[in-house]
């Protein structure tokens, strides 16, 4: 309940502070986009209200998947974060599509654009939030392994990316009075399109069960054959239920004259260490086995 509560906390956090920035760089990049003429500026502008609408979403996310188990959710609501991803990636596909439209049709009949150095200011400082955005989320993310501020991050650093192209579109433009506004527009819209698949492509995986990492499995499997009474294991299947809610079955081979109180003790152990080690509940099958015991030792961890 403690680590649940700590990951509330964090995703609210995070949350309340990409609603504050996000809005706060939305105002004035629509403002100074209207101003100058830019698609591309307004296109970031509204990217940036998406991110703040997500930010909303990322709080409900994490406050739903907090709520324990119930009779109708007997493994919790963990994956109500992943659905929360979800519905950013798709919020972020809409606003890249309405932009790439926007764009093509100022690709095809353009409009003037107007050089002001506070635009140019503006959008550096868009560029350092978002930077600072990318880090911040990041951190939290890794910390309580949570794909939804990991996809924050990872679209904060495309917010960069989108930043430095716009600022480069309007140089360009001043300088060689050439034209590309509409078309850094729709670079923009790509690059939204393009993270918003990604993210629902990581979310829809969590939500209908992606398999465990390599890592994972070696590290059961090396804890469940450092006892001496293991001889092998195989058919290892994880379920992820959300964070801190791993649920995993396994076959172990033992000794076939080992009497039933003698596997049940051997259970106990294992699944304990199991758990202790890597907070994945345990269900053992044993096999009877007629192998030679490969000379494992009693593993405390």
């Amino acid at each position: 309940m403690k680590k649940a509560r700590t990951r509330e906390g964090y995703g609210l956090l995070s949350g309340i502070i990409g609603i504050f920035l996000n809005f706060l760089l939305f105002a004035s990049k629509f403002v100074v986009g209207l101003v100058i003429g830019s698609v591309a500026v307004v296109a970031d502008a509204f990217n940036n209200l998406a991110d703040a609408t997500s930010s909303v979403v990322t709080i409900i996310g994490f406050k739903l998947s907090a709520k324990p188990a119930d009779k109708e959710h007997p493994f919790g609501h963990g994956r109500l974060e992943e659905v929360a991803g979800f519905i950013i990636a798709m919020t972020m596909i809409f606003v890249g599509i309405e932009f790439s439209r926007a764009s093509i049709s100022n690709i095809i009949t353009p409009e003037p654009l107007y050089f002001s150095w506070i635009a140019v200011g503006i959008l550096l400082f868009g560029f350092f939030v978002k930077l600072w955005m990318f880090f911040f989320n990041r951190r939290l993310g890794k910390k309580i392994s949570s794909n939804a501020l990991l996809n924050v991050a990872a679209d904060a650093r495309i917010d960069c990316v989108i930043s430095a192209f716009t600022v480069a579109a309007i140089f360009i433009t001043h300088l060689f009075d050439v034209y590309i506004d509409g078309f850094a527009g729709l670079a923009v819209s790509l690059f939204i399109l393009y993270q918003g698949y990604s993210s629902a492509k990581q979310s829809i995986s969590a939500i209908l069960g992606s398999p465990p990492d390599p890592e994972t499995v070696l590290a059961i499997e090396e804890i469940i054959l450092a006892h001496a009474e293991v001889l092998g294991v195989h058919d290892l299947t994880v379920h992820n239920y959300g964070a801190h809610k791993n649920i995993a079955t396994i076959h172990v081979e033992v000794d076939e004259k080992l009497t039933l109180q003698e596997c049940s003790k051997i259970s106990e152990e294992i699944c304990g260490w199991v758990l202790e080690k890597l907070g994945i509940a345990l269900t053992v099958h044993f096999d009877p086995s007629q192998k030679t015991n490969a000379g494992g030792a009693n593993f405390e961890p």
